[in-house]
């Protein structure tokens, strides 16, 4: 499989045809545990002011913006696909949130957007992973005020090469060792993984501050797959596995295990350089 990315008009095209039927994954166990233990982890950094302005970028049916709306936050999702667009918009609609949600086509690596409006930017389920991320995350950097947050999230090189070990030794192994960098993944062809050390490093590369990296996915990725696809599951068991999954996040041991991984950064103030003529030395 060559190393390079699917064209973006292939991923639109790949999310059109899943867009009627993608929600259905959200109601698995797998997924609502990776959602609220993301939420416990985000909750922390979203800006204090209920009325902050925030972009959900690679937003897909409004996942996360819906729940941003509903807190009071003004959330700008934009998506590469117009079929996960149209379920994000019939989803704000039947939740009377029009007055503080939008959706608007974009392609990350060039979005339409002016510099330095967002108060947080939020990129979630792995867009960094199957687009140019540099680039898409030179964009959300441009357009993130001075001081704003941005939480993303990736798929893990460590998980993903764990997971092709009894099908195809050698790729695991090109993959853990890092001798490839893009495996099949979810059905969105080829999908860039990152290591720990990568992911930082990506994100100091844009001039962004590292405050946290976490792991998703390392206790439900190992479940038997019946119940990590269960879309019914008891309240007792949802809280069990949501709490293990939570702790196994946090453990730095493990956080390459990661089916996901997530990262908090910050944007720093703009400082201006101080001369000796400054009235601050007399």
């Amino acid at each position: 499989m060559p190393e390079k990315l699917e064209p973006l008009e292939k991923v639109a095209s790949l999310f059109d045809a899943i867009s009627g039927v993608f929600d259905t994954w959200l109601e698995t166990l797998q997924a609502k545990v990776y959602g609220e233990v993301t939420w416990q982890h985000l909750q922390h950094l979203l800006p204090e002011l209920s009325g902050a302005l925030v972009l959900d970028a690679g937003g897909g049916t409004g996942r996360w913006t819906l729940p941003l709306a509903g807190k009071g936050y003004r959330v700008v999702l934009c998506d590469i696909s117009p079929g996960m667009l149209r379920q994000a918009c019939d989803k704000i609609r039947r939740e009377d949130l029009t007055d503080r949600a939008w959706a608007t086509l974009q392609n990350l690596e060039n979005l339409a957007f002016a510099g330095e409006i967002f108060d947080f930017v939020l990129c979630e389920d792995g867009p960094l992973s199957i687009c140019d991320a540099p680039k898409a995350l030179g964009e959300m950097v441009r357009v993130l005020k001075p001081g704003g947050m941005i939480w993303a999230a990736v798929a893990g090189r460590f998980a993903l090469s764990l997971r092709r070990l009894q099908r195809d030794f050698e790729e695991a192994v090109a993959l853990a060792t890092g001798a490839r960098s893009f495996t099949r993944y979810k059905g969105l062809g080829n999908t860039r993984v990152f290591s720990p050390a990568e992911l930082r490093e990506l994100f100091v590369e844009q001039g962004l501050e590292v405050i946290a990296i976490y792991g998703n996915g390392i206790a439900t990725g190992r479940l038997a797959a019946g119940m990590q696809d269960a879309a019914q599951f008891d309240e007792a068991l949802f809280r069990q596995v949501s709490e293990l999954e939570r702790q196994c996040s946090e453990e730095p041991s493990l956080l390459g295990l990661g089916e996901y991984l997530q990262i908090a950064a910050r944007k720093p103030y703009k400082v201006s350089p101080v001369g000796n003529e400054s009235p601050i030395f007399g």
